[in-house]
This record gives C-alpha cells, structure tokens and sequence, in this order.
C-alpha cells in the first residue's frame, strides 16, 4: 500500500510540474506577443491590449473593461496598482483577467434571464425581480430601484437599462442595500450635485471640498476631481463617489458621509 500511496504522490507531484511548466511557457509566449517594446515587462497599455484580445467573449456584450477592471488586474492579487507586470506575475495577472471574464458571464445569463420580453431592456420591474434574486431572494425596495434607474444612462429619466448599464445598476444596488451608511453617501451626493442631474461636476466637488477643507487649493481640488472621475467623461457618477468615499482617498469626505470604516465591497451573488 505504501509503494501505491509513494506512485501516487509521484503522480500528483509530476502533473503539478507539468502545469507550472505549461503556465510558465504560456506566460513566456504572452510577454513575447504583447512586450513590444522588449522592455521584459507588460505595461498598463500593453496588458490594456492583452486583456481586450482575451476577453473578446462576455466583456463587450456588458460595456467592456474600464479603467477599474484595469486596476484590479495591474495589482495581480495585491494591494499596490503596478506601473508594469513581470513575466513572473502574469500568472496572477491572467487569473484575474479569467475572474472577469466569469463574472462578465453571469452577468449576461443574469440579464437574459429577467429580460423577458427580449427587447434588450430591463424595465423597472424586471430589474427589481433581478436584484431580488441577487439579494438572495429578498425583495428591494421599488424607491431604491427607482433611484438606481436614475443613475443610469440617461440620467434622471428612470429609462429601461440595456446590458451594458447593468454592471453599474448592481453596483449602485449594492451600496444602497448592503453598507449601513449608504443613505448617508447618498445624501452628500445629492446635496453636491446642485444642478440635480445625477452627477457631479468640477466646480460642484471643488465648491463642496473648499466648505469642508478651505486650507487646500483650487488646483488640489481639481486634482482630486480626475483621480475620482475614472470613466474620463468629466463628470463623478454616483458610483465612483461611492468607491472615492470607500477607498479612504480623503478623511474630510468620508466624515461630511459619516462613513468610518466602511466594509470592502464584493462581487454579487448570482
């Protein structure tokens, strides 16, 4: 029996070296394709072109990657978002690049499920019976769906979503249903978008951080107002004031939302 468990064991232990050895010749064929600069290392763009061709499935049926997407696979599993990755970390990089092309698919299934009626288009009501099932069968409250609707494209108009806005109307759900202090994050949104369009411009963020915290300059407002907007289209949507806020970026903010550590955000349940 020992002779049996030892070729066993050799068994085990020569399959694990063979997968190492075929996750390294992949990870060298990768670099080879996509360093063109031979630097021996990916940059964010060359990794920004990998991470296109790989996930050419689900991701583009749900809006494609943003720069969020990006950041997550640049730290390969840890905390620091990295300039440029090593052929010995795009193993992880890739792992995490298969993380989102999964969770691209369910999202898919998610909304093919509830879209009744095939038009493309989640109603008011088949949104709320989605995240009914997302919040493990537990109704949501209409007003919150109501509100979520409104943050989507296009703006304050409670329009039916297509595939691509449903990625944001979960995370906007997810803040409102699962973190104690969202009615307050929501509240200070609010109360900073003076024009009431459901975003937040330069000026209005510049105008409410000189309230909170007049020592600083205009220019470091205005600095703040591009870290904050990662969609690039000049405005702060609801969600990314919502990852501001969580991220701990500004202990100003966090205190005009009476939010004080805050719970890290997970990916839904579907």
């Amino acid at each position: 029996m020992g002779q049996a468990v030892a070729r066993g064991m050799g068994t085990g232990y020569e399959k694990r070296a063979k997968a190492r050895a075929s996750a390294k010749k992949i990870a060298s064929d990768v670099m080879t394709k996509y360093d063109h600069n031979g630097s021996g290392t990916l940059s964010r763009d060359e990794v920004k072109a990998l991470a296109t061709d790989l996930l050419n499935e689900w991701t583009p049926l749900v809006g494609g990657l943003d720069e969020a997407d990006f950041d997550e696979i640049m730290r390969c599993g840890g905390k620091n978002v990295k300039l440029e990755i090593t052929e010995s970390e795009l193993p992880d990089a890739l792992s995490i690049m298969m993380c989102i092309k999964e969770h691209n698919r369910q999202l898919v299934e998610l909304f093919q499920r509830y879209d009744a009626d095939n038009t493309g288009m989640l109603d008011e009501g088949e949104l709320a019976s989605l995240l009914a099932e997302v919040n493990d069968g537990i109704p949501v409250k209409l007003s919150d769906v109501s509100y979520i609707l409104e943050q989507c494209e296009p703006r304050m108009s409670k329009h039916p979503i297509p595939l691509t806005e449903l990625r944001a109307a979960i995370g906007c759900w997810y803040v409102l249903a699962n973190i104690p202090p969202g009615d307050h994050i929501k509240e200070t949104f609010r109360l900073w978008d003076k024009e009431g369009n459901g975003v937040i411009s330069k000026d209005e963020l510049v105008s409410a951080m000189t309230n909170i915290s007049p020592n600083n300059s205009k220019e470091d407002w205005e600095k703040l107002f591009h870290r904050i907007d990662k969609g690039k289209n000049g405005v702060i949507e609801f969600e990314e004031f919502v990852d501001w806020v969580m991220s701990g970026d500004n202990e100003d903010a966090a205190a005009a939302c009476d939010v004080h550590e805050l719970p890290a955000r997970s990916s839904f349940k579907a």
